[in-house]
């Protein structure tokens, strides 16, 4: 039995999560999956926070309750959990006897000491997966992979401590990872270009998906002879916030790897090098089994080669142009006509996108930009969540 207790469109009190009476409503002895897509605020009481820094006994009961009551859970994700700590994951270590993947975002408290204690009971994880934590070390990567050799998933993103140490540990031991997150080390100088070389010609023959994106020491070296190289079989690209990167360089990247037959997702977002040639080659290799696609802040790239978007990846359900400058009202009916499974189009900042572009109104359909244009209020429902608008029919 799955449970994935979606509560992104509950009221702003989260009452499902903020009282620990009503948490409970959705556990089960026969889950084996459970994912709370807030977990911040087991609270004490509905009108008063708890002082800042402090945990209370009932807030780390709460949590404790969650595995106590689905003790076969073999995943578990958790995000905005930023007041799990060393006491609740001590409790899991023989409550959750079954755990195989673990994704959390946000254990800020969660020492090294009681990492290493969690992987040694857990042993043979195939996915762990974590999200802002500044005292997971080199040494709980050891325990992790030591005690894990099967691992297959593994996400340090925003890990405070992340160093070339991490990915020569990673190279040394060299688990069939599949999927690879290491975006947004606490430290980017601290992450070789070199290092990540190594370790990329090393796992890149059974990754799938890979995201290095805030390491601004990667260059377009990189590209041209170690992803090119070494990861035939990936499918899933993520490289956003890199500095360093060529708008003809990625180009020629794209059209000279013969060894990946295409990804179905890429973002290359915010890195504001790239423009036309870089949009031309990611859509020459990839654009027919492209899926998602992510160039937000590519402000140079021209209105023809935006408009082939349309042309050459027609299966798209996810496009993000933010910041495209060159964005117009006709690139979006052109991509809005061709794409027909077409679910997310974003483009906060084109500021030649005008009120009287046209808009699918869909359930399934959602348009963001930088506000709802007054003129379609009177025809469309928006639901705001949180930065998005999504557009419902009357």
């Amino acid at each position: 039995m799955s449970v994935d207790f979606e509560h992104r469109f509950l009221p702003a009190d989260r009452f499902c999560t903020r009282n620990e009476a009503n948490a409970p409503l959705f556990y089960d002895v026969r889950n084996t999956t459970l994912t709370l897509y807030d977990a911040t605020s087991e609270d004490v009481s509905e009108h008063q926070d708890p002082p800042p820094n402090q945990l209370s006994d009932l807030e780390q009961n709460a949590l404790c309750v969650l595995a106590n009551l689905n003790p076969n859970l073999t995943t578990l994700r958790l995000d905005y959990c930023g007041r799990l700590n060393d006491a609740v994951i001590a409790s899991w270590n023989t409550s959750l006897p079954n755990l195989t993947s673990i994704e959390l975002l946000g254990p800020f408290l969660v020492r090294a000491p009681t990492w290493q204690s969690f992987f040694k009971a857990h042993q043979n994880l195939n996915g762990f997966r974590i999200t802002q934590n500044p005292r997971f070390d080199v040494d709980c990567l050891e325990e992790l992979l030591t005690n894990s050799p099967t691992l297959t998933e593994l996400r340090l993103r925003e890990v405070g401590k992340l160093c070339d140490d991490f990915l020569e540990v990673l190279e040394s031991v060299g688990p069939a990872l599949t999927y690879l997150d290491l975006a947004y080390s606490g430290n980017a100088e601290l992450v070789g270009e070199v290092a990540v070389m190594g370790l990329v010609k090393k796992l890149g023959p059974t990754l799938k998906h890979l995201d290095l994106s805030g390491i601004t020491t990667i260059t377009d070296e990189f590209f041209l002879h170690c992803l090119k190289e070494h990861t035939p079989n990936l499918e899933s690209l993520t490289m956003a916030d890199l500095e360093e990167l060529t708008d003809e360089k990625i180009s020629q990247f794209f059209l000279g790897w013969e060894k990946n037959s295409g990804l179905t997702s890429i973002d290359l977002s915010r890195n504001h090098t790239l423009s036309s040639l870089a949009l031309n080659g990611v859509l020459q290799h990839s654009g027919p089994q492209l899926k998602s696609l992510n160039i937000n802040g590519w402000k140079t790239a021209s209105n023809e080669s935006l408009t082939m978007i349309a042309e050459l990846a027609t299966g798209l359900s996810k496009i993000d142009v933010g910041w495209c400058r060159e964005v117009d009202d006709f690139a979006l009916a052109k991509i809005q006509d061709e794409c027909d499974n077409l679910k997310d189009l974003s483009c906060w900042g084109c500021n030649r996108v005008t009120p009287a572009a046209r808009r699918r109104v869909s359930p399934l359909f959602d348009i963001t930009s930088s506000s709802p244009h007054p003129c379609l209020l009177a025809s469309t429902t928006f639901v705001s969540l949180g930065s998005r608008w999504a557009l419902l029919p009357e």
